[in-house]
């Protein structure tokens, strides 16, 4: 079994309650299916925004996408069947891209992730971030990359207390900042695209959030930089490939 946390899918209609305009699209950091939808209440007359993820365990080259889209598709009767090609769809692209991912991982397995500077390894380097200074961590992101990075990262670190994320959201001038960074700077520097696009995702599970990225067009810059990477690492790919024929011979 390649799913979990789909129990709760409901059907199409039940209790009064209509589902209308589903959506379905891969989550930009997780292995994940986000489902979009609409609940609309011909009691109340009221309509609820909601979503659904869609969880994949152990997904990987091997994996069979069609029958993995027969299994979706039965553990969830909130999908129509009409919509079988979109999810299979989307299980290929989250295929692809943990594949690109496995293969980079492998690539950069050799390269030490030291910080010479302090002798600790940066993934397991801690961080500090207080509410109150979010003005100052602002302040960073027109500085160098270092400290936009420290920037980032103190953010972030705010963003998994979920008390923080409605003072977050609601600071514009934060917003607007993280997503000029992201949209001048996730070319030059992967670690600090990483950690804003971490910050928009903490975001996003939350419905009132959605018109704040909405504005900001922040799904639409994430998906152009994961298309970037997909891309770069199919070159990248092709290049060692390429490399490894000639060696042979």
């Amino acid at each position: 079994m390649y799913i979990y946390d789909v129990s709760a899918c409901p059907a199409s209609r039940m209790n009064g309650d209509t589902i209308d305009n589903l959506t379905i699209d891969a989550h930009p950091v997780e292995q994940a299916i986000v489902i979009k939808y609409q609940v609309d209440n011909s009691r109340s007359q009221r309509s609820t925004e909601c979503q659904k993820l869609i969880n994949l365990k152990d997904l990987n080259e091997d994996v069979d996408i069609r029958m993995l889209t027969d299994v979706v598709m039965e553990k969830c009767a909130l999908i129509p069947e009409t919509m079988r090609q979109e999810v299979e769809q989307v299980l290929y692209y989250l295929q692809k891209r943990t594949n690109d991912r496995t293969r980079r991982a492998r690539s950069a397995s050799s390269v030490s992730s030291i910080d010479y500077n302090t002798g600790m390894s940066s993934s397991f380097s801690s961080v500090r971030a207080d509410l109150d200074q979010v003005d100052n961590y602002i302040e960073l992101f027109y500085e160098d990359t270092a400290e936009k990075n420290r920037g980032a990262l103190c953010i972030l670190e705010l963003t998994k207390t979920t008390a923080n994320l409605e003072i977050l959201i609601e600071n514009e001038t934060l917003i607007g900042a993280l997503a000029r960074v992201f949209r001048e700077d996730w070319k030059k520097n992967f670690d600090l695209a990483t950690t804003i696009i971490r910050i928009f995702v903490q975001f996003s599970f939350y419905n009132q959030f959605q018109p704040t990225l909405s504005h900001h067009k922040i799904g639409a810059l994430c998906m152009n930089a994961m298309e970037y990477e997909l891309k770069r690492a199919d070159l990248w790919a092709a290049e060692a490939q390429n490399s490894d024929e000639k060696n042979a011979r």
